[in-house]
This record gives structure tokens, C-alpha cells and sequence, in this order.
């Protein structure tokens, strides 16, 4: 497999940070992520909304509505690893327990609940889906919206995020599988200076590639961004790991 796109914008919520300048200085100064980092309170998403969505999702709209706010989408995506798992903890906790299920956690426990209240707060009628794909969910969801480009939509807004793990579930998720809320948003659009290959020959070359506490929208973005800053060849290719194969990411200016 191998397809080629354009990056025309991006957000992100993920360490505490929360604007483009902060990704940028932490992508370029090779810092160790702080996982535990609080981050800050969404800037367009309603409270009462707000309070209502797990601690990814909200990450998650937030970065989607400051996006649609500044480009024309077409089509949207939201894709998500962990899902709403903290909704689904807090009623299989109800359950067990005999007590009534909260309509809040109920409503909010589908994996679209996030392109879902989206969809609701920008007011946009706009093709929409949501992609779950273990280890490669970020990947799927590119090429979901490179197939969204080739049936005729001009860009397409695609938004990762995930949640906090609840403590039950740890034990049934893979040992390497990150656990932080975070959400990285990308307006996509057909074009060359992205392109991503398949590749089962070559290893990992640094561990945060290898998802080693990394999702890989965070690390796809970390490297796009330290490729956008000084266009260095020996940053223009890197491999990132899946899960039945590798990605071979190449960046051109």
C-alpha cells in the first residue's frame, strides 16, 4: 500500500499543551512527554458539554472545533484506540452494583460520541465517520480520509484522540498500549508532500517509533513538526511500527 496527501493545518491537546507554538518548542526540544501533565480547559466546547465527555473526548472536540473554525471541511473523521472506555467503566461499575446506569454515561459510551457531539456543536452536515484499529487506529484513519480525497472531497478533517484507561481495563490491554488523554487534529488534502508506504523489511529506528508510551498520531505529529521547522533530509523519512506491518513515512517541502 502506498498513498501520498498534504497537511494544511493541525491542532493538538496531548502533555498539557494546547497550541501549535508549545507542540512546536517540545517537538524540537527532544523532552521526555509528562504523561500526568494536566491539560488545560477546552476553549470551544460549551461547559455543560464539556462535562459531559471523558477526558480524551473532550480533547478531542475541542481540537476538531478550533480547526473547522479556521479551514472549510468537507468530510470528517474521528478515530480513537481506547474508545469511550471511561463511560463503559462507569456502567459496568453501575451494573455490578445494582445501581441505575446514568443516561449520561449510556449516551456516551459509542465510539462516535466524538465525531457525534462534534457534528452537533459545528453545526456542520458533513459525510462523517469513526475508526477504531488497535495499534494502527491513527494509520486507518489516514488512509480512510486519502480514500475520502480520491471520491472527490477537497479536505478532510481528521481528529485522534483517546482517553484515560480505567484501572479494569489494564489488565486486558496490551502492555505496550500508551494510557493519557490526548487528541492531534490534521486538515487533510490531496497533495505529494506526505506520503506513507508499507514497509515489513525495515525495524524501528528510536524507540518512540516503536510506540514505546507513544500513540502514533503523537508520534507522526512530533516528527512532521520537527520536518516543518528546518526541512533537514534527515528528518524527511521515518518508520513508524504497527501492528501487522510498518509505515514508512516520507516528508518532502
Amino acid at each position: 500500500m502506498k498513498f501520498s496527501f498534504d497537511i494544511s493545518d493541525y491542532a493538538v491537546r496531548v502533555f498539557g499543551l494546547s497550541t501549535k507554538e508549545e507542540f512546536e518548542a517540545f517537538a524540537k526540544s527532544n523532552e521526555e512527554a509528562d504523561i500526568n501533565a494536566v491539560n488545560p480547559k477546552p476553549k470551544h466546547v460549551p461547559m455543560m458539554t464539556a462535562r459531559r465527555l471523558s477526558s480524551g473526548c473532550r480533547l478531542g472536540v475541542d481540537t476538531g472545533m478550533e480547526l473547522i473554525s479556521n479551514n472549510e471541511i468537507d468530510a470528517v473523521i474521528y478515530s480513537s484506540r481506547s474508545g469511550e472506555l471511561e463511560h463503559n467503566d462507569k456502567l459496568l461499575n453501575a451494573i455490578s452494583n445494582n445501581l441505575d446506569c446514568s443516561p449520561t454515561d449510556f449516551s456516551m459510551s459509542v465510539h462516535n460520541c466524538g465525531v457525534g457531539n462534534f457534528t452537533i456543536l459545528s453545526k456542520k452536515k458533513i459525510p462523517s465517520t469513526s475508526i477504531a484499529a488497535g495499534v494502527d487506529t491513527f494509520m486507518q484513519a489516514l488512509t480512510e480520509a486519502y480514500i475520502m480525497l480520491n471520491s472527490g472531497y477537497k479536505k478532510v478533517l481528521l481528529v485522534d484522540y483517546d482517553v484515560n484507561i480505567p484501572e479494569f481495563f489494564k489488565a486486558y490491554a496490551d502492555r505496550t498500549m500508551p494510557n493519557y488523554p490526548k487528541a492531534v487534529g490534521l486538515v487533510v488534502q490531496k497533495g505529494n508532500s506526505v506520503s506513507v508506504e508499507t514497509n515489513n523489511t525495515d525495524e524501528c529506528e528510536d524507540s518512540e517509533s516503536s510506540l514505546v508510551n507513544q500513540y502514533q498520531s503523537v508520534v507522526f505529529l512530533k516528527h512532521f513538526v520537527k520536518f516543518m521547522e528546518d526541512k533537514s533530509p534527515s528528518l524527511s523519512s521515518f518508520l513508524l511500527k504497527g501492528n501487522l506491518n510498518n509505515w514508512r513515512i516520507n516528508f518532502s517541502a
